[in-house]
């Protein structure tokens, strides 16, 4: 008798351990593959297969063994593993690191197609297209029935449209043996062959750190390099040594934007095939491109987050471009960390991780501190050219602020019709999207928040509606009402891309002005137009959030802004100091990376702010001295761990009860000193909601009692709650 032993489909903990089932089917059955079952009263839901081994006995001897009833798989849905060894080994690492169910963990590392779950059963399969073959000439064929013979003879085509119209015809020829229609996968839309047109010609300042990086028995590297110094380069060349020695290699990148210029970099260089992973690609094309890596015709992967689980064999190298960024971090259950799975795997492979970036995220840098990471650094621009000038403007004083228009100084307006005069290009960042990031009450002074997560709505004037930027709730604007006294009478205080782009409009009519944000760029195709036409100079003044300031080299750009500054450390994060800092710092490094002398301004309230100062001299080393010395007072990372559990649940008393629970349990651990804050339950709407941050020193042991703890499920008392390892607020 064959027995397999099956995950269900559901993401629960009370049920996170494979079940037996019994086999009898013709074909064969391999670990691995999805299968369809019924699970208690539950029918045809999807299993996932881990593990397939021999029994001797009858299905009722085994299951009188056994002691339950045995059920037999109903149905198997694929012929080969969906997961290699690596991979399923990987999932197995995300359920232990990040405490979740494994088959949570396959879920999240499966594209939509492949997934153990039912939704799979709508997502898009192979695409095929069918194809018209010609064959031969006959001699009974009416003048309509030549016709189109000559012009498949002359051209076959697919039949999308010729079909249409000479159906009849066309089952006629075919009936005659004159053609044959078949099947033909359609073309992979995404993958890519390189030309290699390029080569690569590293100073001696990159010489140095490549020879230093490739030289190394170590396996983690990080690469730090003021903006410009020419990183990108530097793995260009590794990655041409890791195929010459005829392994495979991954390049992440945090954000969608960042791809395509990264992806024409590469097509330059190699002449391999490289695939592009990334949640830009509708589902059928991430299908297929993960199939293709799957079947070993790839290369070279380049993505976003989710890329480091595309199925490539034989990784020589990992790279991770600007590896301080925040989108690394998954913000879904399983929360992981994508450098986390990179080190996994790279240690799988026996390869090299490379995290790269100018201003990198004070773990890394910790850790290169300590040795535990490979530091090499690049201090010079790859040109020798000096950064940009920086002038830092008050705007508290108003004599330096254009009449009219409140957001932009007369320092910025002079330096843009300078710019601009010489044919020159403009980089504008601001902090928010929309048009304003509060709505404020006339009557009685109050902020519109959103009913469903308690954050503050947002205008877009582009559409007139209201939107939350934590849950994305909607509203056309005409429905919103002041939460508090019922008012419609509202004024937009903040900034956002919106406002900013209609006070340069007014400044400057006749030029070119675009915006690049999430909301006008949300996939790949509109961010590769607008960053095309930018790169050509249709583009005079690009204005844009983050988005702008990370990883691009646009020669012409010869002055950027950071028009509000202060907006920048609006939050209170203990890492808010640390992005503004890497936020300055990489907006000053996106202008003068040519021959052209850069210009940098900053539009603030606080010129006297040390982090302003530091992010503009790109002084890394001095601001993490300081900023290490408050993280330390703080207890904050990298010197302590910090998790997050939220609670939820419709019974305020239940969630208390629960909370406190879990608070004492933690508290009372005699092994690891716990610092725990508990914040204030949110009760004014249906579901209550409640959390702990938790800080210590001790990972592992602290995983073991979350996993003891959450898995077993029994202290919760049925509240729903999302552990978040690792937490970033």
């Amino acid at each position: 008798m064959t027995l397999a032993e099956i995950y269900f489909e559901k993401s629960v903990y009370s049920i996170d351990r494979p079940y037996t089932y019994a086999y009898d089917g013709d074909t064969e059955l391999l670990s691995g593959v999805r299968v369809i079952i019924d699970f208690g009263n539950i029918k045809d839901c999807i299993g996932y297969v881990s593990k397939v081994y021999k029994r001797e006995g009858t299905i009722e001897e085994i299951s009188k063994d056994f002691g339950f009833e045995i059920s037999y798989i109903k149905e198997v849905i694929d012929k080969y593993p969906i997961l290699d060894d690596e991979l399923f080994a990987v999932a197995n690492f995300i359920s232990d690191r990040y405490v979740c169910p494994l088959i949570k963990s396959l879920q999240t590392i499966l594209p939509p197609s492949l997934k153990p779950k039912s939704s799979f059963k709508n997502a898009p399969k192979i695409n095929y297209v069918k194809k018209i073959k010609f064959v031969k000439y006959v001699d009974d064929l009416t003048k309509k029935q030549k016709e189109v013979l000559d012009a498949i003879y002359k051209n076959s085509e697919d039949l999308q449209g010729f079909w249409k119209n000479k159906r009849s015809i066309i089952d006629k020829l075919v009936e005659k043996g004159c053609i044959k229609i078949y099947l033909e996968e359609r073309d992979f839309t995404n993958s890519f062959i390189g030309n290699n047109v390029s080569k690569i010609t590293l100073n001696n300042e990159q010489l140095k750190a490549y020879k230093e990086i490739s030289d190394s028995k170590d396996n983690i590297f990080l690469l730090k390099g003021i903006t410009g110094s020419g990183k990108t380069e530097i793995y260009i060349k590794l990655i041409e040594d890791c195929l010459k020695s005829l392994r495979n290699a991954i390049i992440l990148v945090p954000e969608i934007n960042l791809a395509p210029a990264l992806k024409n970099k590469i097509l330059q260089n190699f002449d391999c095939e490289i695939a592009i992973l990334n949640s830009g690609l509708k589902p059928s094309e991430r299908y297929e491109e993960y199939r293709k890596i799957a079947e070993n015709k790839v290369r070279i992967v380049i993505g976003t987050r989710s890329a480091i689980f595309a199925p490539l064999t034989n990784i020589g190298l990992i790279v991770m471009d600007e590896e301080f960024s925040d989108f690394y971090k998954n913000a879904n259950a399983p929360y992981y960390d994508t450098v986390e799975i990179a080190k996994f795997r790279s240690s799988y492979n026996k390869s090299k991780l490379l995290l790269v970036s100018a201003t990198p995220s004070f773990e890394a840098m910790a850790r290169a501190k300590k040795g535990v990471y490979h530091l090499v650094e690049l201090k010079n621009r790859y040109n020798e050219k000096s950064l940009p000038s920086v002038k830092i403007i008050n705007m508290c004083d108003r004599k330096n602020i254009v009449p009219g228009h409140s957001l932009i100084s007369k320092d910025l307006m002079m330096s843009l019709e300078l710019t601009l005069k010489e044919n020159n290009q403009a980089l504008i960042l601001v902090n928010k999207r929309g048009y304003s990031s509060r709505i404020e009450c006339n009557n009685c002074g109050n902020f519109v928040s959103c009913d469903t997560c308690e954050n503050p709505m947002f205008y877009h004037k582009k559409g007139n509606f209201a939107l939350c930027h934590h849950c994305y709730k909607k509203i056309d604007f005409e429905k919103v009402k002041c939460p508090v006294c019922g008012g419609t009478d509202f004024t937009f205080v903040g900034t956002g891309t919106e406002k900013i782009f209609d006070e340069l409009k007014a400044l400057f009519p006749n030029k070119r002005i675009e915006i690049f944000d999430s909301d006008n760029a949300n996939n790949e195709e509109k961010i590769s137009k607008i960053l095309d036409q930018f790169s050509k100079q249709e583009i005079d003044i690009l204005v844009g959030t983050e988005m702008i300031a990370k990883g691009h080299n646009f020669p012409s750009v010869t002055l950027v802004a950071i028009v509000d500054f202060d907006s920048l450390l609006e939050s209170f994060s203990y890492q808010t100091s640390e992005h503004a800092f890497d936020l300055v710092t990489q907006t000053v490094g996106r202008s003068g990376r040519n021959d052209q002398e850069g210009i940098a301004i900053i539009q603030t309230t606080n010129i006297e702010n040390p982090i302003v100062k530091l992010g503009a001299s790109q002084d890394y080393d001095l601001f993490f001295e300081r900023e290490m010395k408050f993280r330390k007072l703080t207890s904050n990372p990298p010197y302590f761990y910090v998790d997050k559990i939220d609670f939820s649940s419709t019974n305020f008393d239940k969630l208390s009860d629960t909370v406190d629970k879990i608070y004492y349990l933690l508290k009372s651990n005699k092994n690891i000193d716990f610092k725990i804050v508990k914040s204030k339950i949110l009760e004014n709407r249906k579901t209550k909601i409640c959390s702990l941050t938790i800080k210590h020193k001790s990972r592992e042991e602290t995983l073991k009692i979350y996993n003891t703890l959450f898995k077993n499920n029994s202290e919760l008392n049925g509240v729903d709650f999302d552990l978040i390892i690792d937490y970033k607020d």
